[in-house]
């Protein structure tokens, strides 16, 4: 599961968190083969403000000088001045704390006033590395969630034109049967009632139970059953339906485009033949319908090729969509991975 944003960053603040206090554990410890506990604390105090201011401030206030705005000379004396600064606190520290004379002259010498410039030199050259690896982290988590944004508004966009489609073509049938005054027209409102509550509900949701998405296509399969009286109509189901959930809408683009490019209402020969298999982690759907030559196709794309977008946003490449005519038979084969 790919990370957001926000997730990156507590998992930065919690790695940085972590650092210190192992940082303060390690002097503490190592100090405290030496001198007393409340020494050895004195020393891990001291390097854990001083390293950890510097470290901030030069990786939140002074690199972005030096890198985003090129004020070289301002980085240079502004570092200058913190390290004289931290170090002269470090030595107040010091003086203040020790008074046995021989560590004060340990303090106030030469090498040890080098000391502990050099040691603020080394945090410097360790923290500008660790603050581009930050940055990197947090581009990359800000890259990643503009991605899923633009990809959730991909698929609603999609979903958005599943529905007038669906809906525009279900109208069809109904003013067909209401232009012929056909007694079957009422209970077609009703089923075309139940189907548009199925999309309100569930339409927008991103998994939906198989067993829901299967009575969904019963239902559709019923309202074309009545507009088409002369088609022979078979939807076999094997494996367990009721465990699993499936993003809503997959099945629906194929059994549209089966009745509308499909059927020939002059001939006596139509059939739609629907199979569903459930594996144990995978599911395959088979739809055939008679292949129509004469048939104009300029407007057969729509829902397969949004099917085609909604299954490569949603599973990648893990996912098989096959359409094939073989004997006057058309055949569109989709195979998806399953989830509980």
């Amino acid at each position: 599961m790919k990370q957001t944003q926000q997730q990156v960053n507590k998992m930065l603040i919690w790695g940085q968190i972590m650092f210190w206090l192992s940082y303060f554990t390690f002097f503490l410890l190592y100090e405290k083969s030496y001198m007393s506990w409340k020494g050895a604390f004195f020393q891990s105090s001291k390097f854990f403000i001083i390293n950890s201011t510097l470290v901030y401030v030069h990786m939140y206030l002074l690199l972005p000088l030096l890198i985003h705005k090129k004020q070289y000379l301002k980085y240079v004396l502004l570092l200058i001045s913190l390290i004289t600064a931290l170090v002269y606190t470090e030595l107040s520290a010091e003086r203040m704390y020790h008074t046995n004379p021989r560590q004060l002259k340990y303090i106030n010498d030469t090498p040890h006033l080098v000391y502990l410039i050099g040691m603020d030199i080394i945090v410097i050259m360790i923290s500008s590395p660790i603050k581009f690896a930050l940055d990197f982290f947090r581009l990359q988590a800000k890259q990643q969630e503009t991605a899923n944004q633009q990809l959730m508004a991909e698929m609603k966009y999609l979903k958005l034109q599943i529905n007038p489609h669906f809906l525009f073509n279900t109208l069809n049938s109904l003013y067909y049967l209401t232009q012929n005054k056909s007694d079957l027209a009422p209970d077609v409102v009703q089923k075309l009632a139940h189907l548009m509550r199925y999309l309100l509900e569930k339409g927008s949701e991103e998994r939906v139970l198989l067993s829901e998405e299967i009575n969904f296509i019963e239902a559709y399969l019923q309202l074309e059953q009545i507009r088409i009286a002369q088609c022979e109509i078979q939807f076999e189901k094997s494996g367990n339906i009721q465990a699993y959930h499936i993003p809503p809408m997959l099945f629906i683009p194929l059994v549209e485009n089966a009745f509308k490019h499909g059927i020939d209402k002059s001939s006596p020969d139509n059939f739609v033949y629907l199979s569903l298999k459930v594996d144990i982690d995978s599911l395959t759907f088979i739809i055939k319908n008679p292949y129509l030559s004469h048939r104009k196709k300029s407007g057969s794309g729509i829902g397969l090729d949004n099917l085609r977008k909604r299954l490569a946003l949603i599973y990648q490449s893990n996912y098989i969509f096959e359409t094939q005519v073989n004997q006057q038979v058309f055949q569109a084969l989709l195979k998806i991975p399953l989830e509980h």
